[in-house]
């Protein structure tokens, strides 16, 4: 399938709806006035709701403290650095063709993924005021989290930078996200056992430990 022929179908099926038209528009419409806020709201909206459905399925109290400390940083972290970090990508890697898609997604998955995690799993947790577990859950889950990243976003960022417009490469994310944010929340506020903390990195992929992606 050609890029624009797949590009056209999806644009006309959207079109057929009014409502989606009405939100893209709305979305596209902002997209251009202010793209870094745009963006950056979308992506704290995205993961206040990945927040909340997590916080629903480990049947706990809602935690109001760790819902707004972890869309907070959909605000501030996520949505700025994929607006910069896909901007540079396309800058620098024209994704058109398989080659280049291939090629942001390497760089994707084994540059910025590596980087970014940490730091999202680091700064939730001091914001929580917790961090005097930093170090201990990095060791502990990093491992896991990264392989789980992979798991869900090789194939998916693959699907973004190839047949995706630049444009709307950060809101493709952030739908894709939901699931994400679900997982990462619930990765980040597991509950250790005192050995499991711990434990070296390698057995952060025992079966037991290993999530569902």
């Amino acid at each position: 399938v050609r890029v624009g022929a797949l590009r056209t179908f999806v644009a006309t099926r959207v079109s057929k709806n009014p409502t989606n038209k009405g939100l893209l528009q709305l979305y596209s419409e902002h997209l251009d006035k202010n793209p870094i806020i745009t963006k950056s709201l979308t992506s704290g909206v995205i993961a206040f709701f990945g927040d909340f459905i997590a916080q629903k399925a480990q049947d706990t109290e809602l935690d109001l403290k760790r819902l707004l400390s972890f869309s907070g940083l959909g605000v501030v972290l996520t949505g700025p650095a994929l607006h910069y970090w896909y901007g540079f990508l396309v800058r620098r890697i024209p994704s058109t063709s398989i080659t280049g898609a291939m090629g942001c997604l390497a760089a994707d998955q084994l540059i910025f993924a590596p980087f970014i995690l940490p730091v999202f799993m680091a700064l939730l947790l001091i914001f929580e005021g917790k961090s005097d577990l930093v170090v201990s859950r990095i060791r502990h889950d990093y491992w896991t989290v990264l392989t789980s990243n992979w798991a869900l976003w090789v194939p998916a960022q693959f699907v973004n930078f190839k047949f995706v417009a630049p444009r709307f490469q950060v809101l493709f994310s952030n739908s894709i996200g939901f699931l994400w944010n679900c997982y990462l929340s619930w990765a980040a506020h597991r509950h250790h056992e005192p050995a499991a903390l711990a434990a070296p990195p390698s057995h952060a992929a025992s079966p037991d430990s290993k999530p569902r992606k």
